[in-house]
């Protein structure tokens, strides 16, 4: 989602301010599977199109089951009622999937979407809510208005400066700056500059006394300063901010494979060892600004939450210090089929979500999914068909939503060569054992967990420790390819032998 100043021919948008404005999604209650609603809740109040800074607020809609809805909100510059992307404002552009558990509590796809409500102090004037139907196409609109705060307890204000740029001046104007605390319990409270670049954040009682940081967005042209953080009592003023210019930038379009913009936001992300750094595409384009003192190595990437029915392209590794300023498209791939993962944890039904991703270096191109918990622990994965064999498919270790819990280990921890079409199973174990995946790597070669890793090599391995004094195996589990309380002997060869050469049935899975 991005706060985006109705100026720039890009959308850009701070860390902070993405956290600023980030919901947590969840559904509720189906009513039905249509898309014809966009609905408010202040107060608790289901019929309001109105609310005052500080109220309580949310918003969601109906929506065809399992659907993925862009969720737009445009302050109305010039009041009438309708969008023009050259004048009003994007606040936030936030895409939902009923019953992802990337954007929802739940797994189970009910035809309604609800983001929740938290209390939210928006400038004053009119908004226009649209929801877009990514798999058709389709949009809704509605409208709502904001008030301002009567004799707001806590305030922040300050001036922003761009260098090179006299006040009063239109560049100055239609600037987010943010306050939030670092739980976000208080609220969120945003403020638009003027064409002297003043704002003044009004925040609420439950502000008083504690910690909040304030966060310019950025704007085109020019790297947004650092945030700063004060304690909240009463009028605080002079909180003022000072832009820099660019030493370097990387730009370009999001488009499909056949070459195709985006038809929707999109989400894109820079990252090094110490620095975060984001932006929101704007008619399917982007640019990130660097500094001088951030030149150096950087991975560059599209969040796949915004592009539902894609793979994303691979992390771009790339260093200031050799290319500087550069061009480069973000290419993404219809995901038309689907990859299945079973996960279990001590070989039981899982209680605990993961995140599953899967990658095609033929492609060059990336994608991802939750599993859910009990019996829901089947995940689909969705990949393209343009790559009908080489799947690499993993569960995330190194999550900060959805962990390996402490102890838990991944068996196996990935499979290879996967195909559009087949299931993997993931088991988490507290105990790391010598076999992994399906049994049967009797040489103890490389070993991706899948029968592709089950060869003749194995099947002579076996021969030559049974008749001919060669080295006995590694693993016994691996070598019980029968899976029989009598360990390893003459049964295992003649089941091998049936499998590879008469169709007989595969090794078991490893306990």
């Amino acid at each position: 989602m991005s706060f985006v100043n109705k100026f720039s021919p890009e959308a850009k948008v701070s860390h902070l301010f993405v956290i600023a404005i980030f919901i947590t999604i969840f559904s509720a209650t189906n009513v039905n599977a249509a898309f014809d609603t966009i609905y408010f809740y202040v107060n608790g109040d289901t019929t309001a199109t109105s609310m005052v800074q500080g109220d309580e607020f949310g918003w969601g809609s109906n929506c065809e089951i399992g659907a993925s809805i862009m969720y737009e909100i445009f302050y109305d510059a010039n009041n009438n009622s309708q969008i023009d992307r050259s004048i009003d404002i994007l606040l936030t552009a936030e895409q939902v999937t009923d019953g992802s558990l990337l954007h929802e509590e739940t797994s189970i796809p009910d035809g309604q979407i609800f983001n929740g409500t938290f209390i939210l102090s928006l400038p004053p004037g009119n908004y226009i809510v649209r929801a877009l139907d990514l798999s058709t196409d389709s949009s809704l609109e509605n409208l709502f208005s904001v008030s301002a705060m009567l004799s707001p307890p806590n305030q922040v204000s300050g001036t922003l400066n761009l260098p090179g740029i006299t006040a009063p001046n239109p560049l100055l104007a239609n600037i987010g700056v943010t306050a939030e605390s670092e739980t976000g319990d208080e609220g969120f409270f945003i403020s638009i500059t003027d064409n002297n670049g003043d704002y003044t954040i009004n925040l609420g009682p439950s502000a008083t006394g504690v910690e909040f940081y304030i966060s310019p967005a950025e704007t085109d042209g020019f790297i947004a300063p650092t945030y700063s953080s004060t304690v909240i009592s009463g009028a605080v003023t002079n909180v003022d901010f000072t832009y820099l210019l660019p030493a370097d930038s990387v730009w370009g379009i999001v488009k499909d494979y056949s070459g195709t913009p985006l038809p929707h936001e999109s989400d894109i992300s820079a990252y090094s060892m110490s620095s975060y750094k984001n932006a929101t595409t704007k008619n399917s384009r982007y640019v990130i600004y660097f500094t001088e003192a951030e030149k150096g190595e950087w991975f560059l990437e599209n969040d796949s939450r915004n592009a539902p029915f894609y793979t994303t392209e691979l992390s771009l590794n790339f260093s200031h210090d050799t290319l500087g300023s550069f061009e480069h498209d973000l290419t993404l791939i219809t995901a038309d089929t689907a990859i299945y993962a079973v996960i279990t944890e001590e070989s039981s039904l899982p209680i605990n979500n993961y995140r599953v991703d899967a990658s095609s270096e033929t492609l060059s191109t990336w994608t991802e999914s939750v599993s859910g918990t009990g019996s829901d622990n089947i995940v689909r994965i969705p990949v393209s068909s343009l790559d009908n064999s080489g799947w690499f498919v993993n569960v995330a270790t190194f999550d900060y939503e959805f962990p390996i819990p402490f102890g838990y280990f991944v068996q196996p921890e990935f499979y290879i060569n996967v195909s559009p079409g087949d299931t993997v199973t993931f088991n988490l174990t507290t105990s790391i054992g010598c076999c992994i995946g399906f049994t049967g790597n009797i040489d103890d070669s490389f070993d991706d967990g899948s029968l592709a890793s089950v060869d003749i090599s194995d099947l002579v391995y076996l021969v030559d420790f049974m008749f001919k004094g060669g080295p006995i195996y590694v693993c016994e589990d691996e070598a019980n390819v029968t899976g029989g309380v009598d360990g390893v002997d003459i049964s295992e060869l003649v089941y091998l032998v049936d499998f590879m050469f008469k169709g007989g049935p595969a090794p078991v899975f490893c306990p």
